[in-house]
């Protein structure tokens, strides 16, 4: 029983973990979307320092398509300069 219930955790934490791809990294432009089944936000880490932080609100109706079950999709997108 011990066991189930410790495959059932990892499978709802896998399915909790957000999304997302770099589609643009150009000098110091980062551009990309990420979504969750929660609000996300998008770290910018330069070595292991943090340098940017920023809430996806870029319209991605094609992560929406491929994801419709995560919450923000539509508005997944981000673009850092």
């Amino acid at each position: 029983m011990i066991r189930s219930m410790v495959k059932s955790a990892k499978r709802l934490q896998r399915s909790l973990r957000p999304v997302g791809s770099v589609d643009a990294l150009a000098d110091t432009r980062v551009a990309g979307w990420a979504c969750g089944k929660g609000p996300v936000e998008v770290e910018i880490w330069l070595g292991s320092r943090r340098v940017a932080t920023c809430l996806p609100s870029i319209a991605r109706p094609d992560v929406a398509q491929a994801f419709p079950a995560m919450k923000g999709a539509a508005t997944s997108g981000f673009s850092l300069d």
